[in-house]
């Protein structure tokens, strides 16, 4: 998969370009990694995505982690960039 195909199946976060490991919803309809996006949300308060005001609300997706934890397994060159 290429990083083009990981951003499209959701797996990077906006903030850190990362694969992430922690994925949770926003209320801006954009997965974050928690720790990148509660960090930004102490600085800012609004999406760094769509900069829509935010209140810091997050939702876990666990369907997400575990593709994400599985695809980990499959490409371990992949863990970080």
């Amino acid at each position: 998969m290429t990083y083009e195909e990981e951003c499209t199946e959701g797996f990077i976060c906006p903030i850190t370009q990362e694969l992430m490991t922690d994925p949770v919803l926003a209320e801006d309809g954009v997965y974050y990694e928690r720790e990148a996006i509660v960090e930004w949300m102490k600085k800012k308060k609004q999406s760094p995505v769509t900069r829509e005001v935010m209140t810091g609300k997050f939702f876990p997706d666990e369907v997400l982690k575990k593709r994400i934890e599985q695809y980990r397994k499959l490409h371990p060159e992949r863990t970080n960039r």
